[in-house]
């Protein structure tokens, strides 16, 4: 996971244009958001609804890293299971959640180990899941990202799979090392 959050800070960087390469690259006017019923977009704003993307990102990956402060594991698993099934032999997933409180590490390990039971007989043979247990704990941000052999797609950002929220996340995708 710490290769993933230094991968992001690189690529930060390097997508408001500091590697000089040539290739032409431009940035979606795309928004992915959760409950967009409880906002008023207008007519003009590119949005698509969270769940939606990441069930379309999560069909074809060959690697799902999910990094977040909430979990729910319902949707946890569903999201995971877009996977197409002859697929999800060779797709590792490695899921790690923080916490507030220390009082919810026994509840939360029992999560996590449920949650690995049922990827498992979900078909998944590669699963790691954590709780981040290192000051500071909580963490809002959001980050998913779907490998799709060696082409990533990022979502960063506050929104949850399955929440009642109208949070909203961004997209970054690419051949570019930063998004590796």
């Amino acid at each position: 996971f710490a290769r993933a959050v230094t991968a992001r800070a690189r690529c930060s960087s390097a997508l408001a244009g500091g590697n000089g390469m040539a290739e032409k690259r431009a940035v979606s006017s795309t928004i992915y958001v959760g409950r967009p019923d409880l906002i008023e977009l207008g007519d003009d704003v590119d949005y698509e609804e969270i769940d939606e993307a990441l069930g379309a990102a999560a069909a074809s990956a060959t690697e799902i890293t999910i990094l977040g402060g909430f979990y729910s594991l319902g949707p946890l698993v569903s999201l995971c299971r877009k996977v197409k099934k002859s697929k999800r032999k060779t797709c590792r997933i490695r899921i790690a959640v923080g916490l507030e409180a220390s009082a919810m590490i026994p509840r939360t390990w029992d999560d996590m180990r449920q949650l690995r039971r049922d990827l498992l007989d979900s078909g998944f043979r590669d699963v790691t899941v954590a709780i981040v247990d290192r000051a500071p704990v909580h963490f809002h941000t959001k980050l998913f990202r779907f490998l799709h052999t060696t082409r990533p797609v990022w979502f960063v950002g506050s929104a949850n799979p399955g929440s009642g929220r109208h949070e909203l996340m961004v997209r970054l995708s690419g051949r570019h090392e930063g998004l590796s």
